[in-house]
């Protein structure tokens, strides 16, 4: 076996020493160097790792071994288990297919949105007018198979990288169901997905309510809702139906300015928590832009970012929820920038609502929970909106 160089031992090192959702991205932090006295102060046996590969290298009867597979994979492999995948090393090549969501508002795949908790690929919510929506799929739903084979064992990364593909090409999900059904394959053709950002519609008997959805909170959420909100009082809205039903949360950027727009300056927006405890409050910095009342839709697909503006709205006393509970995603991934490219996203954070609520696997329990016989009358009824319509008749009550 040859020797080990020391560029290569350090090499190996930076892709691996410094590893350790959704869907709420924190700051991206400058690149960092680990190469000053690692070998003195990892607790990483380094000589077992690269023994290993210089053997595999070696002796392995095939030839045409990719190294650089084989350090991917091996990151992939040590992370895996650490958070259910919100922790992650992505390839330059996968950051930048990752970042077209939350930066340009498009990518080429099916249009949903998965979260992992204990190795279940569970499908937050599916983004509208996409393949997914259309071949049915819901929030709660499970992916446990992709083309035929099983993804136990499989990062999330592993599932998106494998889902999305050349624009017009299939791929085959299993899927179990989230209302106790069958389990069953469905196959959907990849295509460029545009994810929606804001629709606004006036409602109610006098057409004075204004109903805006927010799709995703990206660079693009503030300005469009801003736009939605100020289209709306033109038309003479007297309340905001605010509808997160189905968002799974995005960047914090974006987050915090939503936040902005309907709270006053120096107002609590959410508190972050770190390993030691330590915390760091997140405020409004400018007045609110608007004072209009508001009532906020949830379900189970609002995650992350729709978790963080639902309870400030309603620890703020600024708003009113209403729907069902939603998806318990409280914890913050903070970006590196590694050599060559590539990307590292730990979970350093969790984060709790101003009156101090740890949401984070529980999720937040609206003001006004609907009742199960009008959840089960909008599944059957699929071409209107029926949760909306018990929404407008409640806003009437009070007035």
């Amino acid at each position: 076996m040859q020797m080990i160089s020391r560029k290569k031992i350090i090499r190996i090192l930076l892709v691996v020493v410094v590893f350790s959702a959704g869907v709420l991205s924190g700051i991206q932090y400058n690149k960092r160097s680990y190469q000053n006295d690692i070998l003195n102060t990892t607790s990483l046996d380094v000589r077992k790792l690269a023994t290993i590969y210089e053997q595999v290298l070696d002796l392995h009867v095939a030839e045409d071994i990719k190294q650089d597979d084989m350090e991917v994979n091996a990151i992939k492999g040590m992370l895996k288990e650490v958070d259910g995948g919100l922790t992650r090393y992505q390839t330059a090549k996968e950051y930048e297919a990752s970042q077209r969501t939350s930066i340009r508002g498009d990518y080429a795949g099916i249009g949903v949105v998965i979260s992992t908790n204990d190795g279940v690929m569970t499908i937050v919510a599916p983004y509208k007018n996409t393949p997914a929506e259309r071949a049915g799929l819901k929030t709660g739903d499970i992916i446990t198979g992709v083309n035929g084979e099983s993804i136990e064992g499989w990062s999330i990364g592993d599932v998106g990288d494998t889902v999305r593909g050349p624009i017009g090409t299939d791929v085959t999900l299993t899927i179990k169901p989230a209302d106790g059904g069958d389990i069953y394959d469905v196959t959907l053709t990849r295509a460029t997905i545009e994810v929606p950002v804001v629709n606004q519609q006036m409602v109610g008997p006098n057409q004075d309510i204004s109903h805006v959805s927010l799709y995703i909170f990206n660079n693009h959420s503030v300005e469009q809702l801003q736009a939605a909100v100020e289209d709306s009082l033109q038309q003479g809205a007297e309340y905001l139906i605010l509808d997160l039903r189905g968002n799974p949360g995005g960047n914090l950027t974006a987050c915090l300015g939503v936040a902005d727009l309907f709270l006053p300056a120096d107002k609590t927006i959410f508190v972050t928590r770190d390993r030691i405890n330590q915390q760091f409050i997140y405020q409004t910095k400018k007045d609110s832009h608007y004072d209009i009342p508001i009532l906020v839709l949830i379900n189970k697909g609002s995650a992350s970012a729709s978790e963080v503006i639902t309870g400030t709205l309603m620890d703020n006393n600024r708003a009113t929820s209403m729907g069902t509970n939603s998806f318990g995603k409280a914890s913050m991934q903070s970006g590196y920038d590694l050599p060559d490219g590539d990307f590292l996203w730990i979970t350093t954070n969790t984060y709790l609502t101003p009156n101090g609520d740890d949401i984070d696997k529980v999720g937040i329990k609206p003001d006004i929970e609907l009742p199960e016989e009008l959840l089960m009358e909008a599944r059957d009824n699929i071409d209107q909106d029926i949760i909306l319509d018990y929404a407008v008749n409640w806003i009437g009550q009070q007035r």
